[in-house]
């Protein structure tokens, strides 16, 4: 007479053999703030680019207003040297040429030099500025050398 098979959760009949014993599997408490976490899948590595990509941002915040801070020139500034010489106040001017022209001296701003041939000449030009102050009258007469172009 074959042998019966016995049906148990923890034990397993196969054929012939006699019932083998199998490690019965315990539920897996919860805890209602826990989440069971999925299987990881393989995702394929991508190459890290070279430099660190971020989001750049305007140093300058969407609610600030920027003005154009530009000097608002004088009318009665001369633009060039023949306007200074010509204007009423050319005798000032002309103080503040001279002044300038001193205090580079003074400060060895620069050495005379004997121009080689082929060399880049640069050009120059005076800038002039009155200065006022906070009532709006005339302090002084300002004059600046400056070169025009660049090395």
């Amino acid at each position: 007479m074959p042998t019966p098979i016995v049906s148990s959760p923890d034990v397993v009949a196969n054929g012939n053999e006699d019932p083998v014993p199998q490690d019965q599997i315990e539920p897996v408490a919860i805890d209602e703030g826990e989440q069971q976490q999925p299987l990881e899948q393989e995702i394929p590595v991508a190459v890290a680019p070279s430099r660190p990509q971020r989001i750049r941002k305007s140093a300058i915040s969407d609610d600030c207003e920027v003005y154009n801070s530009e000097e608002i020139q004088m009318e009665d500034d001369p633009t060039s040297f023949e306007e200074a010489m010509r204007s009423v106040n050319s005798s000032k001017w002309t103080a503040a040429m001279e002044d300038k022209m001193k205090s580079m001296s003074a400060n060895k701003v620069w050495d005379l030099e004997e121009i080689p041939k082929g060399a880049k000449i640069l050009g120059y030009k005076w800038v002039y500025k009155t200065k006022s102050n906070s009532k709006g009258n005339v302090e002084r007469y300002k004059a600046r050398l400056v070169a025009k172009g660049f090395t």
